[in-house]
């Protein structure tokens, strides 16, 4: 594939990949803070990247009267969106300093190796346009390295509050991955509606006989407060992926930042009742919802016992 680019090719034996994606399932920052966390503490170096030019949409047409939700404290407002604004969102940064370009940045897909841990990372941004060709490009990193283990970590907003461990999910590309999944305590998706990427690359991961697992962890979706890094998911996602992998990196600075995090926004219940009365519901329904899931596990596990 002429999009992807190969600086080096350091020998490993059947190493694991793990990619990160921008975008649909990187909120809270889990997708690319997983690859990059492991990129930083195992001095990973880069190997290649893969042209973004072919697989973004760079302009947005412009919408009829497109809104957006303003909060200045605890009012929000409704107000039009320029054409301007919603042009920008895709186009690639620029800085121009007294009348001269110095600098025009576009998305970037970038490869990195860590061949003592026996480890592939990427990370880029979801292709907005033929998933195919993207597709085949990491295909051609699998097959070039002999890859047999794809992990995908991402992250979905969903109805759990800070004060609880964030779920994981996962998909697989063959049923017998299951199995590997349950003992790190993942649950399984259940879903029906718009596909990622990600879920088309599972389709095709069997085509260079690579097993890939997609796992995806809970933040908390609370409106008009902002979290652009949620570290607790984050912490969780790193932890799930590194014993699926069997590779051992340090948390213990994320895990400082995590509590920091839960401590804020403890600090925000005291202040604002109706914050304290959310995150109270989302407690009763997770707790609900922990509960049907352990009296399910205990009915296979009845179900499954031979009458005497």
């Amino acid at each position: 594939m002429e999009q992807l680019k190969l600086r080096s090719r350091p020998a490993m034996e059947a190493p694991s990949l793990v990619l990160a994606f921008t975008g649909w399932m990187d909120g809270g920052h889990v997708s690319t803070g997983t690859v990059e966390h492991f990129r930083r503490e195992l001095a990973a170096i880069k190997i290649g990247e893969i042209d973004p030019n072919d697989f973004q949409v760079l302009h947005l047409p412009i919408l009829s009267g497109p809104v957006t939700l303003v909060a200045d404290g605890e009012v929000a407002t409704v107000r039009a969106v320029s054409g301007m604004e919603q042009a920008g969102l895709l186009r690639p940064h620029c800085a121009i300093q007294n009348g001269l370009v110095r600098q025009l940045s576009f998305s970037k897909n970038e490869l990195y190796a860590a061949p003592e841990d026996n480890l592939l990372l990427f990370s880029g941004e979801e292709p907005h346009l033929h998933w195919r060709q993207f597709a085949d490009c990491l295909l051609e990193v699998v097959e070039t390295f002999g890859v047999r283990t794809i992990v995908f970590v991402g992250s979905v907003a969903a109805a759990v509050p800070h004060t609880r461990e964030p779920r994981a999910h996962a998909s697989v590309s063959r049923p017998e991955l299951r199995a590997r999944m349950s003992s790190l305590n993942v649950s399984f998706s259940d879903y029906e509606g718009p596909a990622g990427f990600v879920t088309y690359l599972i389709t095709r991961a069997s085509e260079r006989n690579a097993d890939m697992y997609s796992l995806v962890v809970d933040i908390p979706h609370y409106p008009l407060l902002e979290i652009p890094t949620y570290t607790p998911s984050l912490v969780r996602g790193i932890s799930v992926a590194s014993q699926l992998l069997g590779i051992r990196v340090d948390t213990s600075g994320l895990q400082e930042t995590a509590q920091a995090i839960r401590t804020r926004l403890k600090e925000l219940m005291g202040e604002n009742e109706e914050f304290r009365e959310l995150v109270r519901k989302l407690e009763e329904a997770y707790d609900a919802e922990a509960k049907a899931a352990d009296d399910e596990i205990m009915r296979r596990l009845i179900d499954g016992i031979d009458p005497v």
